[in-house]
């Protein structure tokens, strides 16, 4: 799984349709969002999307855990010092952010958009909102070309009190589908299982 495919996704409120769309509301200090996801991933070529589903929690300033249940259990950890790759419970891969150039950079934008810190993402993105009775959409569109740091034409997400779908496209038509459900914010931090985690990953 990589990095890219886990971009995005969140928490927020909308005003009324008569209203200026508003983005999501800050996850308070201190507290966590966690669910449930579907993934997937269209490919040029294969007829059918490849999926997968399993958790997410996304804790602002320590990081993301993205545990895939099926079809294969393995989990992610990403925070600003780097990223851990989990097959089952074992460490298959451990990259520090000094490894992995722009590791950095893209954990800002993943947590920035998870905590509903949309302003912060400006800097690299062209934020796009529209809102209505269905919902709220904002559409991220890279104020660079795609590289190896950004890489992929445009982020939309979609929601009402939740992000529950977000769109990442590639260049080529490729796109990665996530649908978010069961969100569930947390007041105080996460259980000492992931703080632990988030503390080790990239070192």
């Amino acid at each position: 799984m990589t990095m890219t495919r886990v971009l995005l996704l969140l928490a927020c409120l909308i005003r009324p349709a008569d209203a200026a769309p508003e983005m999501p509301d800050r996850l308070e200090p201190g507290a966590f969002l966690e669910g449930r996801f579907r993934q997937e991933r269209v490919l040029a070529g294969l007829e059918r999307p490849l999926v997968s589903e399993g958790r997410f929690l996304v804790a602002p300033g320590l990081g993301l855990i993205w545990r895939t249940e099926t079809p294969l259990s393995s989990s992610m950890v990403l925070t600003g010092a780097g990223m851990d790759q989990y097959v089952g419970e074992r460490l298959a891969m451990r990259l520090s952010a000094d490894r992995l150039p722009g590791l950095a950079r893209l954990h800002a934008a993943l947590a920035a958009a998870m905590a509903g810190e949309f302003q912060a993402l400006e800097r690299d993105f062209d934020v796009r909102q529209e809102g209505s009775a269905d919902g709220w959409q904002a559409r991220l569109i890279p104020r660079a070309a795609p590289s190896a740091t950004l890489p992929f034409a445009a982020i939309v997400l979609r929601g009402h009190r939740h992000v529950e779908q977000a769109e990442i496209h590639r260049d080529g038509g490729d796109m990665d589908r996530i649908l978010f459900s069961a969100h569930r914010i947390g007041k105080g931090p996460p259980d000492a299982a992931d703080l632990e985690l988030l503390s080790r990953a990239g070192r």
